[in-house]
């Protein structure tokens, strides 16, 4: 493993002004969006777009993604606020996507996130839903679902029996639901995100007319683009918990609506690098696959496991949760 190196802020500051303005245009972009899609009584209109609305959703992901890693905005409060209008938008709740997320990032590639490999004995036809699943929107589903349980009943979410269920175990979903418990001083703060998040699509579906098939296609349409990232970018990758991960070559256009998302090994290597400065720390010596050809490889199904899974990395676990709400509270595995 390369060695850890904490980001300058002076060399590389977080572009506040930048995403401040990229986030009301974003939502302001989505809202129209849905809004024309609605209109269209030509069905390839319509199609047009519920795929356009899942690119503009993208970028919001994107930003919530900034968001996460506390570098959306240097005032972590407005950091943070930015953050939950964009999870409304997903949606979710804001610190569950957080937790979440750089719980991802201590656990890249170890065994509870090695969704394209496999042991001798594990369940193969499980592995295949869970790629099929990721790809075609049953993954893009499940933060919303796990929202809705949390704000009805936290105990049941956190409770051994439900985290340790084989279903839950297969998802790798136990290791996500881990970090909850250490968050349940945020109770409230984590109930009125999702309260936020119900009456923010309320109210989108209310004002601008939507009916539930407009609704459902666009969104249909968002979890299909990005469930289709969310693995690729990882597959095939040497397990190792920073360097797992690849830069996607992708057009120029659509790296930037996804904000250079698709230079995720850089954002493993630096997690609190702004999206903004990653192709200033790509190397060119690594290799650039396209995304088409990761994403296809995914689909093809699991392979057996070569390599021992990794162990965690304590000291780069200081650089993940740094400058975050979650800063030293979600340090250590359950």
């Amino acid at each position: 493993m390369k060695e850890i190196v904490q980001i300058n802020r002076k060399d590389f500051p977080i572009p506040g002004t930048l995403n401040i303005v990229i986030t009301v245009v974003t939502v302001a972009v989505c809202l129209g969006i849905l809004y024309w899609t609605q209109q269209q009584t030509t069905w390839w209109l319509f199609i047009l777009g519920a795929i356009a609305f899942s690119f503009a959703n993208n970028t919001a992901f994107s930003l919530l993604h900034e968001a996460t890693h506390g570098i959306l905005h240097k005032n972590r409060r407005i950091n943070n606020n930015l953050g939950r209008v964009v999870a409304a938008l997903f949606p979710t709740s804001f610190t569950m996507q957080q937790l979440y997320h750089l719980g991802h990032h201590r656990r890249n590639r170890t065994d509870a996130e090695m969704f394209d490999l496999y042991y001798p004995g594990d369940n193969i036809a499980m592995k295949r839903f869970v790629i099929y699943g990721t790809v075609f929107g049953i993954y893009w589903s499940s933060p919303f679902i796990s929202c809705l349980f949390f704000l009805v009943n936290p105990k049941l979410v956190l409770s051994s029996e439900f985290k340790d269920s084989k279903l839950m175990q297969a998802l790798s979903a136990d290791h996500m639901l881990g970090g909850l418990d250490k968050a349940m001083v945020k109770t409230g703060v984590v109930r009125a995100e999702i309260i936020f998040t119900i009456l923010f699509q309320a109210a989108i579906i209310y004002f601008l007319g939507l009916s539930w098939g407009t609704w459902l296609a666009c969104y249909w349409a968002f979890s299909i683009n990005w469930g289709s990232l969310q693995y690729a970018d990882h597959v095939g990758a040497k397990r190792d918990i920073r360097e797992g991960a690849w830069n996607l070559k992708v057009n120029p256009i659509m790296q930037k609506v996804f904000l250079n998302y698709h230079l995720h090994l850089v954002h493993h290597r630096y997690p609190n690098l702004p999206w903004i400065h990653l192709p200033k720390k790509l190397d060119k010596n690594d290799p650039m696959p396209s995304f088409t050809s990761k994403l296809w490889e995914f689909l093809s199904g699991p392979r057996l496991a070569t390599e021992p899974s990794p162990t965690l990395d304590k000291s780069f676990e200081a650089v993940i949760f740094d400058g975050t709400m979650l800063e030293r509270k979600t340090a250590q595995e359950n």
